[in-house]
């Protein structure tokens, strides 16, 4: 089993040659084998102990510097050999292969010609050459290009709900309040699912203004509920009245992610204001309770009243265990208001409790497919030019084609996380 191969250790005076030796099994089993080096009369050589085989690889790295004995012998010559640690089992195939290359590495330069130094070498021979990348394997493709995908996703899911979540979101409601405040000025603010000309109002149009002084809550209060309308703040559920109406208002609001709006309602006690402005006017509620699955519904609401409910996830942010409400009912009379479009029976799915819209998944699935084939890209390049010059080149397209997957990902997450 002597897998024997000759490096020959070329000398020249007053050199220091750094000397790597890379050998390549193709063996059945790693575990009982080691790696020796000795020369042609099989004495060992100091300072390369005989290596342990833990995988296909095994090297040995030394500097053959001018004061080694070994300088100076033309006749030195480093030979491996691959041999069992222990004996193998019967049905272990005892012919194997082993490839070694070794590598020379100019430490010094050489001394000028002269005749002390007879040994003219040509220059090139000391021009370090870049050695050939190997090409990229299928299942390398196969292995790192998810690997980076993955990490991709995750980094830019993370990036999105807790940076960029939330400076969209604000984002959003300082453009809906300053375009919400005007409607109220020149008195075409929505008090119903219709506009001031009629048509249906479009999900995220904003009807309402919400305020709460005891958790700090100030924000324009958008038309429907569906992930993407809560994105920029707290949603009208369609087929409730309006707040100040007649019947019971529910609002709903995210937890943690896009801002949290309503992630502290859980602190509101009995007797707490809010207050909530429509086209309709300024309309007072007073908080009744904060209430779980399970917990006493307040009694039924008195025929002409108006009562305000506000709705999230409960349990820890971004882990929802169920849905928390607060029920406040409103001190003064209640306003008239135009009849629903939608219907409880009507609504849609993805505007109902914790509900996802998976409506554009196709437009998750092209910026999947594009984060992929970017992926693969960088992949191929970091295996033919480097690591460094992959990241410089891709890192951008990445990161981009990761913000708009991810984007379109929390569209299929609860409305109220």
């Amino acid at each position: 089993d002597d897998s024997g191969f000759d490096h020959h250790i070329d000398y020249r005076p007053n050199l220091d040659i750094d000397i790597d030796i890379d050998i390549d099994l193709d063996l059945d089993e790693f575990d009982d084998r080691a790696i020796g080096y000795h020369y042609d009369d099989g004495r060992p050589i100091p300072g390369w102990a005989e290596e342990r085989i833990t995988g296909s690889y095994a090297g040995a790295h030394r500097i053959v510097a001018t004061a080694d004995g070994d300088v100076g012998d033309p006749a030195a010559r480093v030979w491996s050999d691959c041999h069992l640690v222990r004996e193998a089992d019967a049905s272990r195939s005892a012919q194997q292969t082993m490839t070694a290359l070794a590598t020379f590495d100019l430490l010094s330069p050489p001394e000028p010609i002269s005749a002390g130094n007879p040994w003219p070498l040509e220059p090139e021979l000391f021009t370090e050459e870049t050695s050939e990348v190997p090409p990229l394997s299928p299942r390398m493709q196969l292995v790192r290009g998810p690997i980076v995908v993955l990490l991709v996703l995750s980094a830019t899911l993370l990036i999105q709900f807790v940076l960029i979540s939330s400076s969209q979101e604000s984002a959003a409601q300082q453009r809906a309040f300053d375009s919400f405040r005007s409607q109220l000025a020149r008195g075409t603010a929505p008090i119903g699912p219709s506009d001031s000309e009629g048509r249906e109002l479009p999900i995220g149009a904003s009807v309402a203004y919400v305020e709460i002084p005891a958790i700090g809550v100030k924000q324009v209060v958008g038309e429907g509920t569906t992930p993407g309308a809560l994105f920029t703040g707290p949603g009208h559920r369609r087929d409730t009245p309006l707040p100040g109406q007649v019947g019971i208002s529910v609002l709903f609001g995210r937890r943690a992610a896009f801002s949290g709006p309503f992630a502290r309602i859980d602190e509101l006690n009995k007797g707490d204001l809010i207050t909530v402005t429509t086209g309709q006017g300024v309309f007072n509620f007073h908080v009744l309770g904060v209430r779980k699955k399970g917990d006493p519904v307040p009694a039924s609401l008195a025929s002409g009243a108006a009562r305000l409910v506000l709705t999230t996830a409960a349990g820890a942010p971004f882990v929802p265990n169920g849905v928390l409400r607060v029920d406040a009912d409103l001190d003064g009379t209640a306003v008239a208001g135009p009849a629903r479009l939608v219907s409880f029976a009507g609504l849609p799915a993805e505007e109902r409790l914790m509900a996802s819209d998976g409506r554009t998944l196709w437009v998750l699935a092209l910026w999947l497919q594009a984060l992929i084939a970017v992926s693969l890209g960088m992949v191929w390049v970091w295996h033919r030019w480097g690591r460094a010059q992959a990241w410089v080149i891709f890192l951008p397209g990445l990161m981009l084609a990761g913000l708009f997957a991810s984007g379109e990902a929390a569209h299929l997450l609860p409305n109220l996380l």
